[in-house]
């Protein structure tokens, strides 16, 4: 008992100084995961999220000490044997006093009155209801706690939900592994090498391809075909008897499935990693491949249309489009007959037999397949000589994967010099992407695509613009707007912005004389922002981070070490003054618009949900009196639409964002990086916030990583969601990341910060004077539309192939915005 009087004492001393500090300095333990990816739940372990009960107002002090009683008691009302089990099945301890202590606290935000009801409209509703389904005012304690005291939890008198809390990640493309140094890096492929599957003990390196696939949960079509899909995060329970050895390879083969941008995998095989040759086994080739007739065995090792395999997780389960300039070229032209072959020349990257020779120049005849017959299934080559070579599996077999064991026998073949429907031959080289240039049907109202760079490997943004490639903004929005100055020498313009025209020939928007009460501060709730950079308008910070061992400065607001939240400020805020003459520097839309660190990532980019709330609590309470109007959020998390968490998440992540955009302020957040339904991610699938794809300005198309939403939402889901670019765009980064300064980086984080920037301006402009974030919206939008409609007088066109105009297989991504201020 005395024990357990000391707990009390503990949690309540906790609780004391977590409402005084807002938080409890802490790090956080990540459940073991891969990383994230498409579909993928990670969890912080141990750690809860404890929403009280919206009814009345609460002491959070009062509401503390009753849950460390109602736990007490719980425990006490077990029989002896049932609580020494439980507690050492919870916990790695088997002291008392790790069951449950309280970490930080969720504060309602001033002058924020309980809505009766709300929690009940917002479960009539329905998961991602835009109306009623977010009721505002979340208060509640994060609390480290074993999982049955959880469970006890609940039953609490004063607890309305319990979930677990989740991880946040960054939603930027590749820069987890550009590790800032050799022995960063060094650490990293270390770690790589602990989790990696059987090839990791052979120190074989495996293809680009499956890292990318790893990262993005997608992959380009043509390694559908090319053998070059594999998996780390393999099931330990997969066993393969006499394949499945130390020096065999595994690699997925698939074929283009649904809608064309699913994956299904047809089959799996065991190569001999020295050599590449499928391995055998008594005679007979060591390849498994779906069955029909096993469908539970067929879903544990290939997974169905668009979803991934139970003992290979972390295959990537969709097809990405092309987002590089040479998207343009690597498409074929559409018959000017219906009924026409589709032909191509093609040198395959080594010699098949053909006739009674060999040859590797080949002509290519196929037929049209796949919705809108927009996609191309080659059934024969013609060689030097006219040799012919045939497509051995029958048209109705192509792409199911599912034929006889006489199609079987051929598939390899077939893949390797033929692909499949959408699928290019896997020994094409260079790769014909087996997808028509234009639809069969087009808009009517085609938009021309802006000229490639002619090296994509090299990308950089465009120097300072000219009149002719960057003309006047378009008259046809007259509201108010903020003057604009030339762009200084020796700045470059990143590419998002002259997509956006956000430079013009008339330059870029400029901040300077306006009154100081008039200042809109950007909120930037990131891995923090490098306060000593050149190019940076620093107006402080707030961490919710504890001090690294390592380090001894991770907590620190103006330090960042992962280079991403500094990244994502410059696109805002970087000065058009030419800050570092040694180097290109960049400028950004809102030039010397004030950024306020909000730092919850760690140097990995990875944070904690709890913290992403209690940062946006944070700006209601304290914030709003620091000039904070916009918040940035370029991070999300994944929960699963059918996990039993998903409404608490909903009502809790959702419940705060309302509470902001209530209070005036405009939320800017990443639609994800994972090519799937914003439903199932956090904090974009909130109704009240603004939810940012992403597009490429090369190649003027959606970016093939973004996420989107469903063409059949509501109206009221359509009108949060907007476009901006998010592909290859040069901005600020932290001298620890690139001792330049700047780099170039992708990702829905990128498109996120163009719109938080433009919702800036729109305020500082006086365009923008709602009541609410969405009010803001609706004037960003309302100048967008205008600006998409401009093209029927003579303006530039606008937009990109895909947006809400043009609608490309049921996936809506919103206008592209409009630098209108």
């Amino acid at each position: 008992m005395l024990r357990l009087f000391v707990v009390c004492i503990v949690c309540l001393t906790l609780t004391s100084q977590s409402i005084q500090a807002g938080r409890i300095i802490r790090r956080f333990n990540l459940a073991a995961q891969s990383g994230p990816s498409q579909g993928q739940e990670e969890l912080i372990t141990n750690t809860w999220v404890v929403v009280l009960k919206r009814g009345a107002a609460q002491d959070v002090a009062a509401a503390t000490a009753r849950l460390v009683q109602h736990v007490r008691l719980a425990r006490a009302a077990l029989p002896r044997a049932a609580a020494a089990g439980a507690a050492a099945a919870s916990s790695s301890s088997s002291d008392e006093e790790s069951d449950f202590s309280v970490l930080s606290s969720l504060q309602r935000p001033p002058n924020q009155a309980p809505q009766a009801g709300a929690a009940a409209a917002a479960a009539a509703a329905g998961p991602g209801a835009s109306s009623g389904s977010s009721s505002g005012s979340v208060q509640g304690l994060v609390v480290k706690a074993a999982a049955h005291v959880a469970q006890q939890l609940r039953s609490a008198d004063d607890v309305a939900y319990v979930f677990a809390d989740r991880v946040m990640s960054s939603q930027v493309e590749g820069l987890a592994g550009d590790t800032p140094d050799a022995a960063a890096a060094a650490a990293a492929a270390a770690a790589a090498a602990a989790t990696a599957d059987q090839a990791a003990a052979t120190g074989a390196v495996e293809p680009p391809l499956a890292s990318t696939a790893r990262r993005t949960s997608c992959v380009g079509a043509a390694a559908l075909s090319q053998g070059s899909i594999t998996s780390r995060a393999l099931n330990p329970n997969f066993k393969w008897p006499g394949c499945y050895t130390p020096r065999a390879r595994l690699v997925w083969m698939a074929s283009r499935c649904g809608d064309m941008s699913g994956i299904q995998y047809t089959a799996v095989l065991a190569l001999n990693r020295t050599t590449g040759a499928v391995l055998r086994l008594r005679g007979q080739d060591c390849i498994l491949r779906f069955d029909s007739s096993k469908p539970v065995w067929s879903q544990q090792r290939f997974g169905g249309c668009g979803t991934a395999a139970t003992w290979a997780p972390d295959l990537p389960t969709a097809t990405c489009s092309a987002t590089s300039a040479s998207a343009a070229a690597s498409c074929l032209p559409v018959p000017a007959d219906p009924a026409a072959a589709v032909t191509a020349d093609v040198r395959l990257s080594s010699e098949i037999k053909c006739g009674s020779g060999t040859a590797s120049r080949l002509r290519y005849s196929g037929i049209r397949c796949g919705p809108d017959n927009a996609f191309v299934q080659w059934r024969s080559a013609t060689g030097p000589g006219g040799c012919v070579v045939l497509n051995p599996v029958p048209a109705s077999s192509q792409g199911s994967g599912l034929g006889s064991n006489g199609v079987d026998r051929f598939q390899r073949f077939a893949n390797d010099v033929f692909g499949s429907c959408g699928v290019p031959p896997g020994k094409a080289e260079p790769v014909p992407s087996a997808i028509l240039c234009a639809d069969p049907k087009p808009p009517q109202d085609p938009k021309p695509q802006p000229s490639p760079n002619p090296d994509p490997q090299t990308l950089e943004p465009s120097p300072s613009p000219s009149p002719s490639s960057n003309p006047a903004a378009p008259t046809a929005y007259s509201g108010p707007r903020l003057p604009r100055v030339p762009v200084a020498a020796g700045e470059q313009v990143p590419a998002g912005l002259s997509r956006i025209e956000a430079v013009t020939a008339e330059g870029v928007a400029s901040t300077a004389g306006l009154p100081t009460g008039q200042q809109v501060v950007v909120g930037v709730i990131d891995s923090g922002v490098e306060a000593t950079h050149p190019d940076m308008t620093y107006a402080g910070g707030r961490s919710w981070l504890d001090a690294n061992a390592s380090t001894g400065a991770e907590d620190a607001p103006d330090t960042d070490a992962y280079g991403h939240g500094t990244h994502v400020a410059g696109i805002i805020t970087a000065l058009n003054s030419n800050a570092d003459p040694a180097v290109e520097s960049v400028v950004g839309i809102s030039p010397g618009t004030p950024v306020f660190s909000l730092k919850i990532l760690d140097a990995k980019g990875r944070g904690a949900m709890s913290d992403m709330l209690a940062a946006v609590q944070w700006v209601m309470a304290e914030g709003l009196a620091q000039g904070i109007r916009v918040i940035n959020l370029s991070l999300a998390a994944y929960v699963n639409p059918g996990s039993p968490d998903y409404q608490a998440v909903f009502d809790a992540v959702c419940g705060v964002m309302k509470d902001a955009n209530d209070a005036g302020i405009f939320v800017a957040v990443a639609a994800g990086n994972y090519g799937d339904d914003i439903k199932g991610y956090f904090p974009a699938a909130c109704p009240t916030v603004v939810a940012v794809t992403a597009m490429d300005p090369a190649g003027n198309e959606p970016a093939s990583f973004s996420n989107f939403l469903q063409a059949d939402s509501s109206d009221a889901d359509k009108a949060r969601v907007v476009a901006a670019p998010g592909v290859n765009i040069k901005s600020t980064t932290s001298y620890t990341r690139d001792a330049s300064g700047y780099k170039v980086l992708s990702g829905t984080s990128q498109a996120t910060p163009h719109v938080a920037a433009i919702a800036a301006n729109c305020i500082l402009s006086g365009a923008c004077t709602g009541k609410t974030g969405l009010d803001n919206l609706a004037t960003i939008l309302a100048a967008a539309q205008l600006r998409a409609a401009s093209t029927a007088s003579g303006s530039p066109q606008y937009g990109f192939s895909g947006d809400a105009s043009s609608t490309i297989n049921g996936k809506y991504r919103g206008l592209l915005v409009w630098s209108a201020f």
